[in-house]
């Protein structure tokens, strides 16, 4: 009847039914156990188990359910000590030819940002067989939900206990051309600067036939910089159809198909760059609403089982899904980005085979000019370790050229270091070296009061710099996002206040800290 039904019901002494993905229903649960004094400390989250459902039944039941908890018990992640296990069945790829639920996937993106926002909660992900687990494999389980490994993500098959790793390698040449003369090539995000660099490289290698798919088309109000390369690759030969469609809208697909087919007869290749990017499109866990989280899942979960159903008869040469390091590594803000991600990197895993070459590439970011990079300020770790346009195109033309595998990482640094350093960014470490305070724009004026000068304090250990004056910017002292976490983790329990994870965005100087800290009120 199109009524909204949630369920939150006690179903005995101390037991009670939830509707999973029922964000008010979490809630309420959450509301009643804590006026009762009754939060749990730990939980086991198993809703990610079981026979595959379609997906947004999984998105729900999975990723939805736990974000929503993760709302609803948000004050006391802030502050308590806590730690949640999260269980899913065929979420990660182990032994090459196993089934796996795509969407499933997404919980260990969101496990990964749980325990970086919220340092005092110890989130760990746990994967099943899909298909059932022998005793063996559930009595593994449960030891390791009393393991305090350092591990986040761990794998169970058979009587081996995996985590995953990264090694760095040349992958080995193509056997045959990706692109080829008069190859039809489909790039979703077509119009983004990501996807017109796939496009040109394309287009310079052999004459083309692309088809830039956008959610608007070429509009006449359009940047400038995009009609203009539209027309590059024209002057370079390529033939260029450029739809608006919605890679989510499975009917609009189907129609582009056929549209496509008509004109060109065939499909050799898709390049699935479509996404929501930029500081706009990340949401702290407590901030992320339904609207947040269908900027990722729509193009990135929901997008590539349209496409697979769409092209399921062409013969692909090519099919790559622009994923990022971000379901690797999470990243703070990154709760529905890198859930998609990881999503997207298990629908790569599960479908890979000769025909359907899908292959999911994780990016680092792109910054293409000086000015994007300089507004991510100096030491930032963005900022020093995005790829340059010229970088990402030479990627790109090594992508065409080696032979398609599930997985790919595109990382400039070390990435099993900046894994380890963000298993636990707010973990306890050596302080550094204390230095002179730089030279900076503003003179150095003494912190006044008790909680400017723990705030004060607090700077100078985190950052290793000897006086921090009250008007002092922290990123200007050296300040970076994963150095903020621990500050705001030294605020929590130092001041015993529910300090919000972007309160150095918001008060960047000490005094202007110290006084979003002390409007937090009731929230102590």
């Amino acid at each position: 009847l199109g009524a909204e039904v949630g369920t939150v019901v006690p179903a005995g002494a101390g037991d009670h039914v939830l509707a999973p993905g029922d964000e008010r229903a979490a809630a309420a649960l959450a509301g009643e156990l804590r006026a009762a004094g009754a939060l749990p400390d730990r939980v086991v989250h198993c809703w990610s188990t079981g026979d595959p459902n379609d997906v947004d039944a999984e998105v729900a039941r999975g990723f939805g359910a736990l974000l929503h908890w993760a709302k609803a018990v948000h004050p006391e992640l802030m502050t308590a000590p806590r730690r949640w296990d999260v269980v899913t069945t065929g979420a990660c790829a182990v032994l090459g030819d196993e089934p796996l639920s795509p969407p499933r996937a997404a919980v260990r993106g969101l496990a990964r940002v749980l325990g970086q926002e919220y340092p005092s909660l110890t989130c760990v992900h746990h994967d099943l067989p899909a298909g059932g687990a022998a005793g063996h494999v559930l009595g593994a389980l449960l030891d390791g939900l009393d393991h305090d490994g350092d591990e986040r993500t761990v794998a169970l098959r058979g009587r081996s206990r995996w985590a995953p790793a990264f090694v760095a390698e040349e992958p080995p040449a193509a056997t045959e051309p990706v692109v080829v003369p008069g190859g039809v090539y489909l790039i979703t995000g077509g119009l983004g600067r990501i996807g017109l660099v796939i496009a040109r490289a394309l287009a310079e290698r052999e004459r083309v036939r692309l088809v830039l798919v956008g959610r608007s088309g070429l509009r006449p109000d359009g940047p400038p910089e995009v009609a203009e390369a539209v027309r590059e690759l024209r002057e370079l030969g390529a033939e260029v159809l450029v739809p608006a469609v919605d890679v989510a809208d499975a009917d609009a697909v189907r129609r582009l198909k056929a549209e496509v087919l008509d004109r060109f007869g065939r499909v050799d290749g898709l390049f699935h760059c479509a996404g929501t990017t930029g500081r706009d499109a990340h949401r702290a866990v407590d901030r992320t609403g339904a609207a947040e989280v269908a900027w990722h899942f729509d193009p990135k979960v929901r997008g590539p089982h349209v496409l697979r159903e769409a092209l399921a008869d062409q013969d692909l040469k090519v099919a790559v899904l622009c994923s990022s390091v971000a379901a690797l590594l999470g990243g703070l803000g990154f709760a529905a980005y890198a859930a998609a991600n990881a999503a997207l990197d298990a629908f790569a895993h599960a479908h890979h085979r000769p025909g359907q070459p899908w292959m999911s590439v994780n990016w680092e970011a792109w910054l293409f000019t000086d000015e994007e990079r300089a507004a991510h300020g100096a030491g930032s770790a963005v900022g020093e370790l995005a790829l340059t346009a010229a970088e990402g195109r030479a990627v790109v033309d090594r992508l065409l050229a080696i032979a398609p595998r599930p997985q790919l990482a595109v990382s400039t640094g070390d990435l099993a270091a900046r894994e380890r350093l963000w298993a636990a960014p707010a973990a306890a470490s050596p302080a550094p070296a204390r230095h002179d305070r730089p030279a900076l724009h503003n003179p150095y004026v003494e912190p006044s009061g008790p909680v400017e000068r723990r705030i004060a304090d607090i700077w100078q250990d985190v950052l290793g710099v000897a006086e921090v004056g009250a008007h002092d910017n922290f990123f200007d002292l050296g300040g970076s996002s994963l150095l903020g976490l621990k500050v705001v983790h030294r605020l929590r329990g130092e001041l015993g206040a529910a300090v919000p994870l972007t309160v150095v965005y918001e008060g960047p100087t000490v005094r202007t800290l110290a006084a979003v800290v002390a409007g937090l009120g009731d929230g102590r």
